[in-house]
């Protein structure tokens, strides 16, 4: 088997992994994308945009998501001070109350995972997958007859 084709069927593993827990919660991927930004950021707030980036996933998605999410009460969105077309997102009482068992279900996971892992091994991992994300993007340049 092709190095690519093993990386490429572990990562579809772990993804289908990740969108079995997601389902277990009640929510798909990209739903968690948005209510685990909003959860986790500093002062509770986000843009759409920041989300698109963070979870590389298309504005429409997002838009959808958000949209849903305000008419079930989960979320608040407001124009940026700074830039009208910029929407301010953050989580309603509600939305609080809905994400936190979700998150802290999401962090126990974790926890359990990367624990039994050890630490030094989930380092290797984590600086490992970012090595070689740098280097396949370098080498992607260099690949004759590879065009955009």
């Amino acid at each position: 088997m092709h190095r690519l084709d093993e990386l490429g069927r572990q990562l579809n593993h772990l993804d289908n992994l990740f969108q079995q827990w997601m389902k277990k919660l009640g929510f798909n991927q990209n739903a968690f994308a948005v209510l685990h930004s909003l959860a986790v950021s500093p002062d509770g707030k986000c843009t759409q945009k920041y989300i698109c980036e963070r979870w590389s996933l298309p504005k429409q998605t997002v838009f959808s998501i958000c949209k849903l999410f305000k008419e079930q009460g989960l979320i608040d969105i407001t124009e940026s001070e700074h830039d009208k077309r910029e929407k301010i997102l953050t989580l309603t009482e509600l939305g609080k109350k809905r994400t936190q068992p979700i998150l802290t279900q999401s962090q126990i996971l974790s926890e359990r995972a990367f624990g039994a892992l050890g630490q030094e091994r989930t380092q290797q991992l984590f600086s490992n997958l970012e090595g070689f994300c740098t280097l396949f993007e370098q080498e992607m340049e260099n690949v004759p007859g590879a065009s955009e």
